[in-house]
């Protein structure tokens, strides 16, 4: 008797561990936030996860409505389609078998009139590629997993520069008497030898070897406060 319990027991910590192995999940959404008062009220959004085919129903809260949702054969993406009701702090709940749910937080900001300055034929305009700048971060040269680490000596190999680097610097591009930087795409390129940032794998996440955020806000407000404006560069066909 003994041994047939420890025999279920045993079949329920199996079944049990495995449905759970195999649970869904959900990673991040693109884009991870969106607007109210645009032209047009509805998107797509791509969600990222893993075992999606377990999903039975996708709600919000009343920020957005959910159009419809579809999963992929691979079952690691989602499409939304989602409506914009009204600014506010959204969330998507996923649930699947068993009552599991999983919360995915997408944010609807209001829409600002802001128009940035633009450059002109009289602006000097320096063209700068980061990694081939200064490093001024050498903590960010190797990225656990990522595929793409530094190789200095290597010609196309990562050489290390970065955004860091850049705003220890912004000094010497005044010195040169420039009134706008034109960077390199600043965007996660988790690729073989795309140090140059023209292969982007995450158009809305910075190159972690480059920096974070919160380094590319500061680069920008420094050369700002230094009357030095920034061109970003974005490629819409150059793309992993």
């Amino acid at each position: 008797m003994k041994c047939i319990s420890r025999i279920a027991a045993l079949c329920l910590f199996i079944f049990f561990g495995f449905h759970r192995l195999f649970a869904f999940s959900i990673e991040k959404s693109e884009p991870p936030s969106w607007f109210s008062g645009m032209a047009h009220d509805t998107i797509s959004v791509l969600v990222y996860g893993e075992s999606l085919q377990e999903l039975q129903s996708v709600s919000s809260t009343p920020e957005i409505e959910i159009l419809l949702y579809k999963t992929y054969a691979n079952n690691q993406f989602l499409k939304l389609g989602i409506r914009i009701i009204r600014a506010g702090d959204a969330w998507i709940t996923f649930r699947g078998e068993g009552h599991r749910e999983e919360k995915l937080h997408f944010p609807i900001l209001e829409r600002t009139g802001y128009q940035a300055p633009s450059f002109n034929s009289a602006d000097i305009i320096y063209l700068l590629m980061p990694d081939r700048f200064a490093d001024g971060n050498p903590n960010n040269n190797t990225i656990p997993g990522h595929l793409d680490n530094a190789e200095p000596e290597h010609k196309w190999g990562r050489h290390g520069g970065d955004l860091r680097g850049i705003i220890n610097n912004i000094s010497y591009l005044k010195e040169l008497g420039i009134s706008a930087l034109w960077i390199t795409p600043v965007f996660e390129n988790n690729y073989p030898h795309a140090y140059h940032g023209y292969t982007p794998t995450d158009l809305y996440a910075i190159e972690p070897h480059l920096g974070s955020e919160k380094d590319y806000h500061e680069l920008i407000d420094s050369l700002h406060q230094n009357g030095i404006k920034i061109i970003k560069d974005h490629i819409v066909n150059h793309i992993s």
